[in-house]
């Protein structure tokens, strides 16, 4: 959901309250900052791997 939504869309208030509860529609606009980077940080990781000796149902 956060790749679907928030990184792609930017919508985090909904990614995340479609996994935290409607709690984290309050994060605070610094906080979705910091957690989008280390989000993309990860993805980035992700995208890089080779996808060769994996067997993905859905990609």
């Amino acid at each position: 959901m956060l790749y679907l939504k928030g990184i792609s869309t930017n919508d985090f208030p909904t990614a995340l309250s479609a996994i935290l509860g409607e709690s984290a529609k309050g994060l605070s606009a610094s906080t979705i900052t910091r957690l989008k980077s280390v989000w993309q940080d990860e993805y980035n990781q992700w995208r890089r791997q080779s996808l060769r000796s994996k067997e993905y149902a859905y990609l």
